[in-house]
């Protein structure tokens, strides 16, 4: 059935040719594999999954062109799919609506990209020596047109052309070093543990989690870029410790920040991350006396900026549970950011969410923040999180012991630092929301005190406003300011559209036709868009109009000539004349063959611009 879908589609049957009944295998296949790869969560991206359901899918859309198949239509063949597996996966019909719009967005996307990269590969195939494309052309084609090699490679095998697949992962392996490079902001994290002076099976202990501030020993200390056994006043340092209270960096949450105090020196820590092989690295600045490896230090973190973290991570939380609930289950988390003062939360979706969507969504959480519900943090088997219902990060790997966080209605996997009941939230505000990808969707939040800024700014701006209107009722004050400027807009436009009309009659009276034209030309301090509202009037009234003005505005001088219906029978073009005219004033221009502009840098040159239009379309019109 699939497979007859896509032959009514492209009007081909199987068994025709072995190039159709390619094409067609390519698309039954592909689009079964789209479908289930969506309804589990996997949207098109540029990496893993991602990037291996692109492929799939822009593969099958390159068939259905070479079917002829000139319009979407993926989302059509996926409706038969559904319908041909919805009995044995009910999750597809459930998540139909939302794997048609990501089939929709995504080859509507390539649709632009395929068009314009066919365009340039038969510009490219037509001035080769059509035998091979050099790898260079075919890395541009991927490198800076976004047009996948191996659509290249599918159309070069059409023509009998060839092209060197191996030099062509050599320019992307060069390319990708070069990426790697200009991203290296590893810093200390680049360090080995051999490097460090220290065993590869030592990992620091997280504390993190039951305490603030604990007793540890320094391990390592980086200093200004080279190991060393201590470090002074004044030195940005990165510290290894034996065990730490300190957050690192993970899963979208920001490190703590705090101090590091011994005997003899103390460090502010502005920054932890944590090495592949488990240790905790303190980066910061020595602000008293001088730290050394193997010192009995005590590890302090923030409070006060931890729990404005834990505000934010609980409520990304919440946020997430009110997401599914207004948009449906089809909402997975496609990345986030928690920090002190905001969160940004990505979530596949294929539109942007309506005012009153965005609205329920934070009333939800806000609601959820107002019941008070403990947050209950429990270790258990991955088996037992998901009987419990807990939300899984797609694509993340986890281990057979899973940390579960519950807060309210929300149940998720989670390894980061929570508050122990949702009412600390405070309250959530809902500051943005955009798209950052195909199927891609961003909300950005404050929580707590920042929220509460939030608040207090647009009281205060409202405030403003009511003064500076002087009146209280601001909504009705500036829905009647708008009703008056509507109203003098308008008045302001008739009165213009008069001011042309009577300009027009006494151009039309005052200019008589002289060889075979009805000639206008001149300068005026008139605004460019009456000039133009002029010359259509004149227009119609004339079908002999040869109109040519030149006006000064903003100290830049613009060239404005309109024809009537007999001159440019005559063989005469606006476009041509202003382009040739314009050179004059340093400027260039065009349009249509009736009607043209340009515009220039020299105001000292447009009579000169104007004379020239003259003598251009007096010459074609003789």
């Amino acid at each position: 059935n699939i497979t007859n879908k896509v032959s009514e589609i492209a009007g081909k049957h199987y068994g025709e040719s072995d190039k159709t009944d390619i094409s067609l295998r390519v698309i039954t296949d592909h689009i079964r594999s789209t479908v289930m790869m969506i309804c589990d969560g996997v949207i098109p991206s540029n990496e893993g999954r991602g990037y291996v359901l692109r492929r799939l899918l822009r593969r099958a859309v390159r068939h259905g062109k070479l079917l002829g198949i000139d319009k979407p239509f993926m989302s059509d063949v996926a409706s038969t799919v559904i319908k041909e597996s919805g009995g044995a996966y009910p999750e597809l019909v459930e998540k139909q609506k939302y794997i048609h719009k990501v089939i929709e967005n995504e080859e509507a996307s390539f649709n632009k990209t395929i068009d314009s990269g066919l365009a340039i590969l038969n510009d490219k195939i037509a001035a080769s020596d059509g035998k091979e494309l050099s790898a260079a052309d075919a890395f541009q084609l991927y490198d800076t047109y976004g047009f996948p090699i191996d659509l290249t490679l599918e159309v070069l095998e059409e023509q009998g052309m060839t092209t060197s697949r191996e030099e062509f992962d050599r320019l992307m392996n060069e390319q990708r070093e070069r990426a790697r490079e200009d991203r290296k902001k590893m810093g200390d994290l680049g360090w080995q543990s051999e490097e460090l002076g220290l065993d590869k099976s030592i990992k620091t202990a997280f504390d993190g989690y039951t305490t603030l501030e604990e007793p540890a020993k320094i391990l390592a200390i980086v200093n200004e870029g080279e190991v060393s056994g201590a470090a002074a006043k004044g030195e940005k340092i990165t510290v290894v410790l034996d065990r730490t209270p300190f957050y690192a960096e993970m899963g979208g949450q920001i490190g703590d920040h705090g101090v590091i105090t011994g005997k003899n020196g103390a460090m502010t820590v502005s920054d932890v991350q944590k090495t592949k092989d488990g240790k905790y690295m303190h980066i910061g600045v020595v602000t008293e006396g001088e730290l050394s490896v193997e010192d009995e230090v005590t590890a302090s973190v923030d409070a006060a900026y931890r729990q404005a973290i834990c505000r934010a991570h609980t409520s990304t939380h919440l946020l997430q549970k009110a997401l599914r609930t207004v948009l449906g289950d089809h909402v997975e988390q496609a990345g986030s950011y928690t920090a002190n003062d905001h969160i940004r939360f990505d979530f596949t979706h294929f539109a942007a969410l309506t005012a009153e969507e965005l609205a329920k969504v934070e009333d939800m959480v806000n609601d959820a923040i107002l019941a008070g519900s403990p947050v209950i943090t429990e270790e258990m088997s991955i088996d037992d999180a998901k009987k419990k219902g807990a939300m899984a990060l797609f694509g993340e790997k986890y281990g057979q012991t899973v940390r579960v966080v519950q807060a309210g209605d929300s149940i998720e996997l989670c390894g980061g630092t929570h508050l122990d009941n949702t009412a600390k939230a405070g309250s959530l505000k809902i500051i943005g929301e955009a798209s950052v990808a195909a199927g891609v969707r961003r909300i950005e939040a404050v929580t707590g005190e920042q929220a509460e800024k939030v608040l207090y700014a647009a009281e205060d701006t409202m405030r403003n406003i009511a003064e500076y209107l002087n009146n209280s009722q601001v909504v009705q004050a500036v829905k009647k300011m708008l009703e008056s400027n509507e109203t003098l807009s308008k008045e302001v436009e008739s009165m213009r559209r008069e001011q042309v009309a009577q300009w027009a009659d006494k151009i039309a009276a005052s200019t008589p036709e002289r060889h075979g034209m009805q000639l206008f030309a001149t300068q005026t301090d008139r605004r460019p868009d009456f000039v133009k509202d002029l010359a259509y009037n004149l227009r119609q009234r004339s079908p002999r109009l040869v109109f040519v003005v030149g006006s000064v505005w903003d100290g830049k001088p613009t060239l404005t000539v309109m024809l009537g219906d007999e001159i440019t029978a005559c063989g005469v073009n606006a476009g041509a004349v202003v382009r040739e005219a314009a050179k004059l004033m340093q400027g260039g221009g065009g349009g249509q063959a009736f009607f043209a502009t340009a515009g220039g840098k020299n105001p000292d040159g447009l009579q000169a611009a104007i004379d020239k239009a003259v003598e251009l379309i007096e010459a074609q019109v003789k």
